[in-house]
C-alpha cells in the first residue's frame, strides 16, 4: 500500500526510474456502437491526447463492421 509520501507530485519512482506525472488527465469515452470504453491520457496544458486506450478510431471501423455484418445475415436469414 502506497504511503501518502509516495502520493507526492513529483516524487521519483526508484525501481521504474521516473516521476510521477501530475500535468496528464484521463478522458473516458464509452463507444456507443461497440459498447466498449476508451481512455484518452491528456496534457493538461497542451490539451494533446499523449495516448488513447484503445485508439478510438479503431473502434468506430470495429463498430461499423459488426453493424454491417448484422445487417448481412439479418438480409441472408430472411432471404
Amino acid at each position: 500500500m502506497p504511503t501518502q509520501q509516495d502520493l507526492q507530485p513529483g516524487r521519483e519512482d526508484h525501481k521504474k526510474g521516473r516521476k510521477n506525472r501530475t500535468d496528464l488527465c484521463l478522458s473516458i469515452y464509452l463507444n456507443k456502437k461497440t459498447d466498449e470504453l476508451s481512455v484518452k491520457i491528456i496534457d493538461k496544458e497542451s490539451l494533446e491526447v499523449k495516448k488513447e486506450i484503445p485508439a478510438l478510431e479503431l473502434e468506430d471501423i470495429k463498430g461499423n463492421i459488426d453493424e454491417i455484418a448484422g445487417l448481412m445475415l439479418n438480409k441472408k436469414r430472411y432471404k
